[in-house]
Parts: structure tokens; sequence; C-alpha cells
């Protein structure tokens, strides 16, 4: 018997509607690019970044299981290995951003583009902000999220085939190492990708926060899984309330972690008071793009925090499911905010094709998601970890 046949069926339906989704999404792409090749970078750099953090938010995550090695780690492995599979098709996806790097990133022509009182202070960092560096530094952080991720993977999988049990010790030891470079390396992509569209301002914090925001990312997306699988076969027989409850858990500490860094961040820039500190922020609040502010503070921490606040709530999936659903929808907020005031300074603009190229680039996205989801067991059967974890709750022998 396929370890998947009982969830075959709805894993080819929901990657039929994914590439319907993506291609309809791609044509519409095309011909936005034809009306205005400036709302078609701006908003494919929106949707590509949606998603690529939410790839990168799988690898922290999966990085993240293999080092504390908690049993809730097993319910959702396969879902963020089949994420991080995903690093490939986004390596391939970048190459339109390379393409419409002179539209989107002004310190290519930084004397066109910055304000003459802030010039200086780009033109000293584009030692680091050229071309050529650029794109090397982006061959060496696909290489390494790959590395790393695809060797996660196939020792996972070979301790799928041969159980044996010492591979459970060189993943954990490997995984140290590996989550320093991904928060390096994902720092240094945040500084790439998103802060250096505002060169005349730099965070020291903007880094982590980028990545707190992936993983609370892949946490609801997880849970929007183990809510659509986990009444099915394999899940059903050992999915428990402790393992929805530390996933809330999880979800309730990353909400905070956000909230923590972009108040400290605010706080820090605000009492240091230097106009090239000071401007992008200026740019965000006190202007359109106010209520985009007040909307993050209320639904992306006051409003989960109060539910989450609740013992029962991460207990019971459909209320945890629902609230991951809002969570998503606030990074998609987030993400828009942190974007797009760079290109539209005090004004807010929306272009229709911010809402086609996240459709686009998700659509393809999921398909390969669910691809590679159905191509291997949901649970990782042969990790001494993971029958451990059932042990505790009662459901299998423990293994020695």
């Amino acid at each position: 018997m396929n370890h998947n046949e009982h969830l075959a069926s709805q894993f080819n339906t929901l990657q039929q509607r994914s590439m319907i989704a993506g291609v309809a999404g791609i044509i519409l792409l095309a011909i936005g690019a034809m009306m205005s090749q400036t709302d078609f970078f701006q908003s494919y750099l929106y949707g590509y970044l949606l998603w690529m953090w939410l790839t990168l938010g799988c690898l922290g995550v999966l990085i993240l299981h293999h080092l504390v090695s908690g049993s809730w780690g097993h319910v959702v492995q396969r879902y963020v290995e089949a994420g991080v599979k995903n690093l490939p098709l986004m390596l391939i996806l970048f190459i339109p951003i390379l393409l419409g790097m002179n539209t989107l990133y002004p310190w290519l022509h930084p004397h066109e583009t910055i304000e003459h009182a802030y010039l200086h202070v780009v033109e000293k960092k584009l030692g680091y902000l050229n071309v050529p560096f650029f794109i090397a530094r982006q061959a060496v952080l696909f290489l390494l999220w790959i590395s790393i991720g695809f060797w996660l993977i196939r020792k996972s999988q070979e301790q799928d085939k041969t159980g044996e049990v010492l591979l459970t010790r060189k993943i954990k030891i490997f995984s140290g190492p590996a989550m320093v470079l991904f928060v390096l390396t994902a720092t240094f992509a945040s500084v790439d990708w998103m802060m250096s569209l505002e060169p005349e301002w730099y965070s020291t914090m903007y880094g982590i926060g980028r990545i707190i925001g992936a993983v609370l990312a892949t946490l609801a997306f997880c849970i929007l899984l183990v809510r659509a699988f986990g009444d099915k076969p394999p899940l059903k027989d050992i999915l428990t309330t402790r393992h929805i409850h530390h996933l809330g858990n999880l979800m309730f500490a990353f909400t905070i972690l956000w909230a923590y860094i972009a108040f400290s961040e605010f706080l820090i820039i605000w009492s240091g008071n230097l106009p090239e500190d000071n401007m992008w922020h200026l740019r965000r609040m006190g202007t359109e793009w106010n209520a985009f502010a007040v909307i993050l503070i209320l639904g992306h921490f006051f409003i989960p925090f109060l539910f989450l606040l609740s013992r029962q709530m991460k207990r019971h999936i459909e209320p945890l499911a629902r609230l991951a659903v809002g969570i998503l929808v606030m990074r998609l907020i987030d993400m828009y905010w942190l974007i797009f005031p760079a290109f539209n300074n005090h004004q807010f603009k929306f272009h229709w094709l911010t809402l086609v190229a996240p459709i686009a680039i998700g659509g393809i996205w999921l398909w390969m998601f669910f691809y590679q989801l159905k191509k291997q067991p949901l649970l990782p059967l042969n990790d001494p970890r993971f029958h451990n974890g059932m042990a505790a709750y009662g459901l299998v022998e423990e293994q020695h």
C-alpha cells in the first residue's frame, strides 16, 4: 500500500488547482509586464519574497526541529522538508529580480534616485552594493541553503530506509552550526533583497525581524496543513492535543518575538533621532501608510497574543487554524508595508499586479510542494526520536 494512498486524491486535486492558478497568474503577469515594467518588477518582488521567506522559514523550522528534537516537529517535518525542496525552484524564479534590478534598487543609480542630503551615506556603501558582488552573494546564499536543506533531507530519507540510529546524532550535530549559518545568511538576504531598497537607511535588527516573520508564517502554514490532513491516516493515528498545543505555543512565542523586535527597533531609532534612520519610519507613519502600522499592531500582535494566552485555544486545531489564517494575512500586509513605501514614498499606491504576483508564484510553489509531499512518507517512522516522542504520549513503546 502506498504510504500516502489515503491522501493521494486530495494531493492531486490541490496540485491541479495550484497549477491552474499559477499558469493563469503567469499569463496575467506577462500581460502586466507589457503594460508597465516598473509595476511588474515591483509586484513580482513582493510576490517572490512572500514565498521565498516561507521557503526559508521551512528551512529554519527544519533545522530547529533537528536541533531540539521536539515531538511537535515530527508532525510537520515532512511539510517543511517539502517546502525546503522548493529552494531550486525559487532560485530559478529569482532571475526576473536580477533582470529588474535597475528598476528596483536605487543604489544602481544613486545620483538620480537618492536625495542629495543622503547621497554621501549611500556612496560609502557602494563597495558592498554593486551588481557583481550582489549576484555573487545570491549564488553563495542559495548554494548554502540548498546544501544544508538537502543534506538534512537526504539523511532523514536514509534513516527511513535503513533505520540507522546513529544518523540521528549526525543530524543533530550538523544542525548546530547549520542554525548559525542559516541566521547569518538569511540576515544577508534581508539586507540585499529588502533593506537595500532604501540604501540610505540601515538597522542591525532588520534581519532577525524578517527571520522571525518567516518562521511565524511557516508555523501558521504547517498548522493549516495539520488541520487539512490531520483527520486522515497516517497523522490521524498519532496526532494528539499535545502536538497541537506545542505548535500553538511556538506560534505564541514567535508572535511575541516579532512584536519585541519591531518595537525595539522603533524605540532605538526614535531615541537616536538620526535623520538617515528616521526617514524609514517617517515614510510609513503619519502618512497614508499609517493605517498599515495600526493594522499590524492590532492584527499581528494584540489579537493573536490575547487569543493564544488561552490554553484551550492552543489545544484545539479548529480555532488555532483560524488564527493561523489571520497570521498569514498579517504576513501579507507586513511584507507590503515593508516593501512598497520604498517605491511610493509617502503616497499609497495599489496596482492589480500586486494581487496577481503572489498568486502566480504561489500557484507554482504549491504545485511543486504537493508534488514533493506525496513522494515520501508523511511521518519519519524509523526516526527513534519519533517513537520515543510517541511513547511519551502513550501511543507506542519506547525504543532504546
